[in-house]
C-alpha cells in the first residue's frame, strides 16, 4: 500500500526525505539513517492548520528523522516535501505542544509539532 493509499483509508502519511540537504551535519546524520546503519531515528508528528493544510492535503503526517535534529531541520525536511510552503519559511510558526519554539528547539521521540501560517487581523 502506498504512502496515499494509507492515508486516504484513515492511516497517517509518513515520510522519511530521500534528498539530502540542510547544513553538513544533518547532511551526515541523515546520510547515515539512509544506509540503513545504527544511527538512531526518532518519528514527530508535524499537525497542519489553515493554509498549510490547505497546501499539503494533510492534518497531520509523521517525519523520520534523525534523534537530536531540530526544529528548523524537521521544517527544512517538510518543506523538502512540500516546496510550496517554502515562501512561508520566514513566517511560519511552530510549537511543539502548545507552547511556540525557535528554531533551534532540539525534538525529542514522540513530539506533536504545529505548523501555523502567519496571523492577520484587522
Amino acid at each position: 500500500m502506498s504512502d496515499l493509499e494509507s492515508f486516504a483509508s484513515g492511516g497517517t502519511l509518513r515520510f522519511f526525505p530521500t534528498e539530502i540537504g540542510y547544513d553538513d551535519s544533518f547532511k551526515a546524520r541523515r546520510l547515515k539513517c539512509l544506509e540503513k546503519t545504527n544511527y538512531p531515528l526518532m518519528i514527530v508528528k508535524v499537525n497542519f492548520f489553515s493554509y498549510f493544510k490547505d497546501v499539503t492535503g494533510a492534518s497531520e503526517v509523521e517525519v523520520e528523522l534523525p534523534k537530536g535534529s531540530t526544529i528548523a531541520e524537521l521544517q527544512h525536511t517538510v518543506f523538502e516535501r512540500y516546496p510550496k510552503l517554502e515562501g512561508m519559511k520566514r513566517s511560519t510558526l511552530i510549537a511543539v505542544g502548545v507552547e511556540y519554539q525557535k528554531r533551534d528547539y532540539v525534538l525529542e521521540e514522540g513530539d506533536r509539532v504545529s505548523f501555523f501560517p502567519p496571523v492577520q487581523g484587522g
